[in-house]
């Protein structure tokens, strides 16, 4: 079938000739109907402006709708080669890329995992800034627990480092507990587990027995993890950077495409417009490769839980055994077993042991370091890679609390791990340690932060300024129905972005406990928390409509849908029929220049990310996650505690029960 614009073109020539009446528009009444354009043209050089109107036909958008009578011109009926062509050179590999987003996976139940699976899309695609900002920070916290590893200076103590660093990037991707009690709980296990091992507690002469098998307990439950954790991270990296390969192909078969001789018509240098609006999405793809999820979120949080169960036992035994280092009637730490697990969810937050049968649990009660009230430390949902929109910077806030506790006298480290104060009554270091890292969670982001958002917002509207450049020089030259939706999309999807940094970075956290205590808020913190809630409800509302905004646009990627003559009018009101050839002989028009430099320009973020991003991912990060090093770090410290015992007691290995669940 015929170009619907084709024919209209012929049916304006035919009028003007006199040999045609259409609709009672004849060579007379075209004219006095001002259904004839002689107005400035966009994109033409002033001086062919008389030339053109005199050679050229050009029509106002109302004339195309009495003449032309208004048509979609419908790519499959007009040219399905046309949507041939796109769907293969873009939707395809789009399509590649949507399939390789980092999806939980594991054991969830199927309708929790369509749930989780819709609100991640819609947060990637609906806000790409703010996947990005996360993803940014998240990968920047990962470096700053490479650097935090590499910084330990004792060599019987380096792996330990590394498995407790990448062990904190880990829980750090998911939510915390929102409760001050919830929170308190937490943090106390998560500094004691992951910095108990590391502690430098004398010589071994030096060191009760109870202290080393603190220091054993501690080092077998976090190498434990840190396996878990690497094991579980999702693997499928050359499939994920085959996917971004192929978008890549077609990126550079659209250019050639498009300024190719003989080429260069609106329907292919839309099509480039299109890929350049998209390329964010491999983007956030190739930056998610360094910021891996689990592959099931629910299972990592389970063995978070379980470790948090059994480091906080170790710890209460040896706070117990702090008080009488030779009491012989203490039973070990109350280790996580699955029996115990159900016996606290039963019992629930408040309940006491009053009624209760005697259990082994009360057995520990009776020795005096289990509470008789639970301590509820529980993880949320999984929320790396901008799953949730928030800022998560527990591996942040801990690395900079560690930084500022250190003590410059050595002697003043051999501190008690196990109690919140020293023996001279000042607080220790695990306690400074405990409370700067609360301090840290509960400020306003940091510069990095700051930064790294400025980045991901410039990213995306790097290349939806370059998509919108190509679509705006595309006769008729001038804001239209394409160019306008990328305006759209862009706005939509950086309303959420504003909401979340003003929501965190002029107000601080929602759920500040500090700011909980002071009362009634001032006019001034009043105004701002109602401005936030407007952005709150701004936000989720642009949310909801930016995707379908996203799934508009490329739609008509390939539909043809908005080839009609309010489309090709645009703001100007105008249209004029000319092919390719017209446009890019640069010495009438001047609009190819702008599709180089838009072409050429969107390219530089893909290159710097990749310049970026490969080099950490093979070179950098790797080293946190790789599990190289530890069947040869197991063996070293087997020999370690075989020797570390000068009394001749055997250091007994913590329960494993948690791992083999």
């Amino acid at each position: 079938m015929a170009d619907h614009f084709d024919m209209c073109k012929d049916r304006v020539t035919s009028i003007l000739n006199g040999t045609l009446v259409f609709n009672g528009v004849s060579n007379k009444t075209i004219h006095s109907l001002g259904y004839l354009y002689n107005g400035p043209i966009g994109g033409l050089r002033p001086e062919y402006l008389t030339y053109w109107h005199e050679n050229f036909v050009t029509i106002t958008t109302a004339g195309c709708k009495a003449i032309c009578q208004d048509p979609v011109d419908w790519y499959w009926t007009s040219d399905p080669s046309l949507t041939l062509g796109i769907v293969s050179n873009w939707i395809l590999p789009i399509i590649a890329l949507l399939a390789a987003l980092p999806f939980d996976g594991g054991a969830k139940r199927a309708s929790n995992r369509a749930r989780d699976t819709a609100r991640a899309v819609w947060n990637w695609l609906g806000s790409p800034q703010t996947a990005l900002t996360a993803t940014f920070f998240n990968i920047h916290q990962m470096r700053i627990c490479l650097d935090a590893a590499n910084s330990e200076k004792r060599k019987n103590k380096k792996e330990v480092a590394r498995d407790a660093y990448y062990v904190l990037s880990c829980i750090g991707q998911f939510e915390l507990p929102t409760t001050e009690s919830g929170m308190d709980c937490f943090l106390n296990a998560v500094v004691y587990g992951l910095f108990r091992p590391l502690a430098e507690n004398g010589t071994d002469e030096d060191m009760p027995h109870h202290t080393r098998q603190a220091e054993r307990w501690t080092q077998d439950l976090l190498r434990a993890m840190a396996r878990q954790m690497r094991r579980s991270r999702r693997l499928g990296i050359y499939s994920t950077l085959a996917s971004i390969f192929l978008f890549f192909v077609a990126y550079a078969a659209s250019v050639v495409l498009a300024f190719a001789e003989g080429l260069g018509e609106r329907t292919t240098t839309h099509s480039l417009a299109f890929g350049i609006l998209i390329t964010w999405l491999p983007l956030l793809l190739l930056f998610s490769i360094l910021d891996r999820n689990p592959n099931s979120a629910d299972r990592t949080r389970d063995f978070c839980h379980r470790w948090l169960w059994n480091v906080r036992a170790v710890r209460e035994w040896e706070r117990e055994m702090e008080k009488d280092p030779r009491r012989e009637d203490l039973p070990g730490p109350y280790w996580w077993t699955k029996a115990r697990e159900k016996e606290r969810i039963a019992m629930g937050a408040a309940a006491t042991e009053e009624g209760m049968v005697v259990t082994e649990r009360e057995q520990h009660v009776r020795c005096g370091y289990i509470p008789r009230r639970q301590c509820h430390h529980e993880l949320g949902t999984f929320v790396g890679q901008g799953r949730k929109m928030g800022y998560y910077n527990l591996a942040l806030s801990v690395v900079n609390a560690v930084r500022k506790s250190k003590v410059k006298d050595s002697e003043s480290e051999l501190v008690s791990w196990a109690s919140d104060q020293e023996a001279n009554g000042a607080a220790g270091y695990y306690s400074t340690l405990v409370d700067k890292t609360r301090d840290n969670l509960n400020a306003r982001p940091r510069l990095a932060w700051r930064l790294l958002a400025l980045v991901a917002l410039a990213m995306v509207w790097w290349e939806l300024g370059m998509a919108l450049m190509i679509s705006y020089n595309i006769p008729t030259v001038g804001i239209g129905c394409r160019s306008g939706s990328y305006l759209v999309y862009g706005g939509l999807s950086t309303v959420p972005w504003l909401g979340y940094v003003y929501r965190h970075l002029v107000l601080g956290r929602r759920w500040n406990m500090s700011q909980a205590k002071r009362g009634l808020l001032s006019t001034v913190r009043l105004m701002g928390e109602w401005i936030g809630m407007f952005l709150d409800g701004l936000s989720a509302f642009c949310m909801l409509t930016s995707l379908p905004c996203l799934s508009f646009i490329t739609f008509a990627a390939f539909s043809g849908i908005l080839k009609n003559c309010t489309c090709r009018g645009g703001v100007n009101q105008y249209i004029d029929f000319e092919s390719a050839s017209i446009y890019s002989n640069s010495e009438i028009f001047n609009v190819r220049v702008w599709w180089i430099v838009a072409a050429v320009t969107a390219a530089i973020p893909v290159v710097m990310s990749f310049v970026v991003a490969v080099p950490m991912l093979i070179f950098k990060l790797q080293a946190l996650w790789q599990e190289e090093q530890e069947q040869e770090q197991e063996q070293e410290q087997e020999q370690e505690h075989e020797h570390a015992d000068e009394e001749g007691t055997p250091l007994l290995g913590a329960d494993m029960e948690w791992v083999a669940r």
